[in-house]
Parts: C-alpha cells; structure tokens; sequence
C-alpha cells in the first residue's frame, strides 16, 4: 500500500460512493436496512500525468458536476462545464482559499502532485501511515462480491489502533500523511467505528473502502477501475 504511487506517471481511475442513513435518528440506532440507501451516487473521475497534471471530477448527488484541474502552477474549478475560479498556486497560498472547508474541489494553495495524494479512496499510503491494519485472513468473497479475486486481500483498519511512534518501516515521507489531516476529506472518518478495505495487491490501490459505525455501515466507495501508465 506504501508503493501504490511509486512509479506511475500516468493514472485514470473512476469510483462511486454511496451514503446511508443509519445514524440520521440517532434516538433510534439500527443496523442497515435496505431502503437505508440513497437512490443516487455520488461518483468520481481522475486523471494524473507526471509530473504536473491533475484533474478530478465529481458527480455529486444532487447532480452537480464540479471539476479541480491542476497544471504546474495553475489551478482552476469548475462547475457545471462553466469556470467557477482559477489562479495560480503561488498567489492561494498567500491567500489559503478552502483552508478549514471541506474537501469539495480541491486545495489552490497546493500543487498538482498534492492534490493527487489529498483522496483517501486513491491514496492507500494514508492508510498505511494513519492507521493498523489487520489482515482478514477468513475473508470468504461470495461470488458477486467486488473483492472476489484471489488478488484483492480483506483488510481492517482502525486508528484507534494506531501506533505512536511509527513502526521502522514506515518511511519518514509519510509521518505527516495523516488521514485525519485538515486538508483532507474529514467525512472519511466521521462517525466511523472502523474501516474496511479491500487492496488490489497487484497495484497495491484499493478496490473498495466501507467506513463501518456502531449502527451500521455509514458509506461504501467502489474503485471501478485504475488504469495506470497506459
């Protein structure tokens, strides 16, 4: 998982995430039921190129489309086809626009290559620095499961089982990626008790990612597909 981003200089990748409602009542907690899931999806599309290139867009549920595009120094969003806001890196960190909101867009005041690594569903090194991880040496894929591969590997992640200070083998480049930092998708972890992730050993990138709360499963995001170098 450390080494999913190691040599790729080019990477397409789409996934979809849907929400739940079990804790929308919270006088009345409950497991997962079947209308629990919203009708829509909320999806993502990105794009990387070495060494300065970056685009991702989203779907969101009420159907709005928003798009961050990075190259070198400049940045721009979009909405709905229509430019919302552009500038330059060198002039938002002056200025920190986003800082303190949540991750919708994109982050000005970073470059290219730090917006590429700011999403937890594409950056498996976040878990791997952030969190322990327990391998589900049980696991048994049913048939129609998106993890019924004999490549993907089951995985349990808490930080609530995190270890202080980092074991040796987590390289010093990691120690301030953080999953629960500012700058990221602070929904990722809110209201979750712990993670499931199911990791394409031969990418090391994710398949699929479910934050799990006390009440039941909260979100399920499905990695479609991550093409990389073609």
């Amino acid at each position: 998982m450390l080494c999913a981003w190691d040599a790729v200089d080019h990477l397409v990748a789409t996934a979809r995430r849907a929400d739940f409602l079990v804790v929308d009542n919270p006088a009345r907690p409950r497991f997962l039921r079947s209308e629990d899931v919203r009708s829509t999806v909320h999806q993502y599309k990105a794009w990387w190129q070495a060494p300065d290139h970056w685009r991702l867009d989203q779907t969101l549920f009420n159907g709005r489309v928003l798009s961050y595009v990075g190259v070198g120094d400049e940045w721009t969003l979009w909405r709905d086809g229509a430019v919302y806001q552009c500038g330059s890196v060198t002039v938002a960190q002056e200025t920190q626009p986003t800082r303190g909101e949540d991750l919708i867009f994109g982050r000005p005041y970073l470059g290219p290559a730090e917006n590429a690594q700011l999403w937890a569903w594409l950056n498996p090194a976040l878990w791997a620095a952030s969190c322990s991880l327990l391998v589900d040496d049980g696991y048994q894929p049913s048939s129609d499961d998106v993890g019924a591969d004999d490549t993907i590997v089951h995985v349990l992640a808490a930080q609530s089982w995190r270890h202080d200070p980092m074991d040796s083998h987590r390289a010093s480049k990691y120690k301030t990626m953080m999953l629960d930092d500012w700058d990221r998708d602070m929904d990722i972890g809110e209201g979750v008790n712990f993670w499931q992730l199911w990791v394409d050993m031969k990418t090391g990138f994710f398949r699929r990612i479910t934050g799990e709360s006390a009440n039941g499963r909260l979100w399920d995001i499905i990695v479609d597909s991550v093409l990389i170098n073609q």
